[in-house]
């Protein structure tokens, strides 16, 4: 079964990105799903791609990233 779809704004924030990351890769609910990080600074937002991959390769939940940058 596909998991579900959930789009973070402002994901470069690691407050509120980090948290999001880990609860995606420990839910059984959100395993397969995808998460699309949103922010406009590349540069955070890059920091927290890294985050998210390696998080989500330690828990192989499965969970595919979909960065996307607002200009």
């Amino acid at each position: 079964m596909r998991g579900p779809q959930v789009t973070v704004i402002g994901a470069g924030s690691h407050f509120f990105g980090k948290p999001v990351v880990h609860k995606m890769a420990t839910s059984p609910v959100m395993a397969g799903g995808t998460l699309a990080l949103v922010d406009t600074d590349p540069k955070t937002l890059s920091v927290m791609m890294k985050i998210a991959r390696r998080v989500f390769a330690e828990t192989r939940c499965g969970v595919k990233i979909n960065p996307q940058i607002l200009l």
